[in-house]
């Protein structure tokens, strides 16, 4: 039977938009190994411990599903049908997740629902079937990665605290609230629940609040909204499938341009009466949803007000856009999130408020700069109104630019905007020097090297005395700090 056009239209897309080196055919599939697939749905639904009324709602999703066809045009009762589908999918995931959580038991022949959103074997083929067989878990590595499943589990355990709502709320503050309008009574039961219940609530709140959120905005087309994994939807394989290695290796690309991405500004206490600001590097969760999609979602820079945390970062499983552009926007908005927050209310102040103050003040009075060309404050002003006047929106642009253009000497920012840069986002040292080749870039570069020198003779003298009795050695802060500003 041949594609409906609104399905060969979403298919051309995906395959236009898939940014990777090679797309392989699948080998043929084993008949045998992949009968781990045969009855998935009914072995689904007999582990998760569902009440009658989510089966039957399941299974009806299940049954919605085969006349997928019909959900593409993205019409009002489509959206209400898909959005059911979806809440269902993730009821299931819920009550699966927690049974294998509270029993202490590796997800088995449940991971590939866990972890790509497998729920009728019938949606994929034999061959996708044989392929997912050998995926793996993420490993541990210095830039965390982890599948949704494994996120869970650090909320379950109480590691990690769920993630902001969409008011940007905080779990902690949530709970708070809650017990703010209880009775007397009420709050003693609260204020009582056994761990086991705080460790279920934790992982509910996560699935009830941050993921339907999350995965609204990673798919840009209405067919690629529907959750439970459809063979349509995600895309040549292995290509689309997105991995650890592949999620490190963009964002070690990005760092190794933007050697100060994952560092923030923390107190170091010397002595009981001495403070010192010193540069601690924390890279954020990078966490894989079992999705398709085709943009990385920047979601929170840090947990609750521990400015040490790491920050949370997604990834649909099934990647079907331009992985390292759109990576490079994420990790922007990162950024300015995290520097706007360790500010604090000086946070558009030009002087204290860092990147973002600097920034700011830039997009905010370019008008009365008189370091701007008229022609710099045409363009700049189009930009502005392009972006709603938003100054995290605006900074995304340039950021992708200085990423991706100015590094290699390509001038596409103005005069104003490359200073910022330069100070507050500099290259690594190599990059600086042969940019420094470059008029635009000589002074800037020069500027910064003095005041980078300046600051290392300054801590490396004030922690000498410490140097000298610890066997010419620096406290670990300092020494990472030292490392820092040398880069």
């Amino acid at each position: 039977m041949a594609e409906h056009p609104f399905v060969q239209r979403h298919h051309a897309r995906l395959h236009r938009r898939q940014n990777v080196a090679e797309i392989a055919p699948l080998p043929p599939a084993d008949p045998e190994k992949i009968k781990v697939f045969d009855g998935y749905l009914e072995l689904l639904l007999k582990s998760a411990n569902l009440d009658l009324q989510s089966v039957s709602a399941v299974r009806d999703s299940i049954l919605r599903l085969k006349d997928a066809v019909a959900l593409e045009s993205p019409s009002e009762e489509n959206r209400k049908i898909v959005r059911t589908i979806n809440k269902s999918f993730w009821n299931l995931y819920y009550n699966l997740a927690i049974g294998l959580f509270e029993k202490n038991e590796e997800p088995g022949r449940f991971r590939y629902f866990l972890n790509q959103g497998v729920t009728d074997e019938s949606r994929i083929t034999p061959e996708t079937r044989q392929f997912l067989l050998g995926t793996k878990d993420p490993a541990p590595g210095k830039i965390p990665v982890l599948n949704l499943q494994q996120w869970l589990k650090l909320l379950f355990t109480g590691e990690e605290m769920p993630c902001i709502n969409e008011l940007g709320i905080d779990y902690v503050k949530f709970q708070r609230d809650i017990e703010k309008g209880l009775s007397t009574r009420e709050k003693e039961t609260f204020a009582n629940k056994t761990e086991a219940v705080k460790a279920r609530e934790r992982v509910k709140y996560e699935i009830d609040n941050m993921i339907p959120s999350v995965t609204r905005m990673m798919p840009s087309s209405f067919a690629q909204s529907i959750l439970p994994l459809l063979q349509k939807n995600i895309g040549p394989l292995p290509g689309a499938l997105m991995t650890p290695e592949r999620v490190r290796a963009v964002v070690e690309e990005i760092r190794s341009y933007d050697f100060s991405l994952f560092y923030r500004e923390t107190l170091y206490r010397y002595s009981p009466t001495s403070n010192d600001i010193v540069m601690k590097e924390v890279e954020p969760f990078f966490i894989l949803l079992p999705v398709c999609g085709d943009k990385v979602v920047f979601w929170q820079e840090f947990s609750g007000t521990k400015k040490t945390s790491r920050g949370r970062i997604f990834v649909p499983m099934f990647f079907m856009g331009d992985l390292r552009k759109s990576m490079i926007k994420a990790l922007a908005n990162y950024r300015w999130e995290l520097n706007r927050n360790i500010k604090g209310t000086l946070w558009q102040d030009p002087v204290e408020g860092g990147l973002t103050g600097a920034f700011y003040d830039y997009v905010t009075f370019y008008k009365k700069n008189s370091k701007l060309t008229p022609e710099a404050k045409e363009k700049l002003e189009a930009v502005i109104r392009d972006n709603r006047k938003d100054s995290r929106r605006v900074f995304t642009l340039f950021y992708y630019t200085w990423i991706d253009f100015e590094r290699k000497g390509t001038m596409r920012l103005d005069r104003v905007s490359r200073e910022t840069f330069f100070r507050y986002m500099p290259f690594p040292k190599a990059i600086r020097e042969e940019l420094g080749k470059f008029p635009a870039y000589s002074d800037l570069n020069n500027k910064y090297n003095i005041i980078t020198n300046r600051e290392i003779v300054r801590i490396e003298n004030r922690y000498k005395k410490y140097k000298d009795l610890h066997d010419g050695k620096y406290p670990p802060e300092i020494q990472e700090t030292l490392d820092f500003h040398r880069k």
